[in-house]
């Protein structure tokens, strides 16, 4: 069966045959690898200092109640794809 027969049975586009046909030659199976995982905390290390920083003082926001000179704390960026 050729790769566009396969696409047009199953309603996809040829390429994405292709694809799980390259993955399967490489990896042996055509699924996906899997998506997310673990991701550790960055702050882990400082959370006893962080909730007495916080304690003292609860109107502190992160830049100012002094991350950004111990974590490299960088605020996110709120850039959106329009």
């Amino acid at each position: 069966m050729t790769r566009q027969a396969v696409a047009d049975l199953n309603g996809i586009v040829s390429s994405t045959v292709t694809k799980w046909c390259g993955r399967n030659r490489q990896s042996g199976t055509p699924a996906a690898k899997p998506m997310g995982g673990h991701r550790p905390r960055k702050l882990v290390e400082k959370r006893d200092w962080l909730l007495a920083r916080l304690a003292d003082k609860p109107d502190l926001k992160p830049d100012r109640a002094g991350l950004r000179e111990t974590q490299n704390f960088a605020p996110q960026s709120r850039r959106t794809n329009r």
